[in-house]
């Protein structure tokens, strides 16, 4: 699958407004379930990022758990049941 660049530009100008990359590691952190983990990368020539996992989608975390959703549900197929 082959995604348009300016979608992926997008949704990286909408996690940033989000404050993805002010996010940190959120400190309820149980070590058998699993989290969402999310890096974003700067624009421009610096390639700095933000790394940052959760495990309660609230508050901003919310906002782009909708967003990493939304863009997942728009540009890529579902997995087949079973």
């Amino acid at each position: 699958m082959q995604l348009d660049p300016a979608l992926a530009v997008a949704l990286r100008q909408d996690l940033e407004a989000a404050g993805a990359l002010q996010e940190c590691d959120h400190p309820d952190h149980l070590s058998d379930v699993p989290l969402q983990t999310l890096t974003v990368f700067r624009a421009g020539s610096t390639r700095r990022a933000n790394t940052f996992s959760w495990l309660a989608s609230d508050g901003n975390l919310g906002t782009m758990q909708g967003l990493l959703d939304d863009f997942i549900a728009a540009h890529f197929a579902p997995l087949p049941d079973g």
